[in-house]
């Protein structure tokens, strides 16, 4: 079992990626913690891929809802984080 740091996996994605697709596993850390392990999907049927029900030139035709009143993002987003 191959171990790498979130930092080198980050940089090369690509390439654990088809180790895991050859059968690897892959442990990842995080400041030398696992944090994480990539194992091969056990079969292709395990992915469900899900049709589009509405064509792309429906889903341009769409409009926003109007808000009420302005929103700020990052106090909205501050105000999540702190519930949590």
């Amino acid at each position: 079992m191959i171990t790498v740091s979130t930092a080198e996996l980050k940089t090369h994605l690509g390439r654990y990626l088809r180790l895991v697709r050859n059968g690897e596993s892959i442990n990842v850390t995080s400041h030398r913690h696992p944090i994480a392990q990539l194992v091969p999907s056990s079969s292709e049927s395990d992915l469900d891929v899900i049709e589009p029900t509405r064509s792309i030139e429906v889903l341009r035709d769409l409009t926003a809802v109007p808000l009420g009143k302005p929103v700020d993002g990052v106090d909205a987003l501050l105000a999540d984080r702190s519930r949590r």
